[in-house]
């Protein structure tokens, strides 16, 4: 099970930088709006997914110069739409970081946390129905971190 939520995870988040390429960020490419609708598939047969209610997804850029978020609404359906990005207050490492959990939601939703590899310091997001607004930057007490 855990493996299957990885694989599909994996897949959703290559799907997310594949769409972030597009010149036209509003219309995602076929293969994506499979692997969303797959997703979707298994959200209505109540997998954490579907149950997390969310209405956004988050992406990380990593980019060294400033580190953001990318911000994409999710549709009931699992298209999702650009919707804009957020500064994190760090840089990112600009490589694949080949890391789980550099971006998590906590607080019920309510925060966002993100790592900035490249700055060695924590952002957290307050999360509303506007949108996010970055909260404070805090160092994360180590090296190149990866994860929260």
């Amino acid at each position: 099970m855990k493996l299957q939520f990885k694989a599909v995870a994996c897949a959703f988040f290559l799907s997310i930088v594949f769409a972030a390429c597009q010149k036209e960020k509003n219309k995602l490419p076929e293969e994506v709006n499979s692997t969303l609708n797959s997703l979707s598939q298994e959200s209505e047969n109540g997998d954490e997914f579907a149950r997390s209610g969310s209405k956004r997804v988050y992406a990380l850029t990593n980019a060294t110069a400033g580190n953001a978020v990318i911000i994409y609404d999710r549709s009931s359906n699992g298209m999702l739409t650009y919707s804009g990005t957020c500064a994190s207050g760090g840089n990112g490492s600009g490589g694949g970081l080949g890391n789980q959990d550099g971006l998590i939601l906590a607080d019920e939703g309510e925060i966002l946390l993100a790592i900035n590899a490249g700055s060695n310091s924590i952002s957290s997001f307050n999360v509303n129905d506007n949108g996010i607004a970055l909260r404070s930057t805090v160092s994360s007490g180590g090296t190149l971190p990866v994860s929260i």
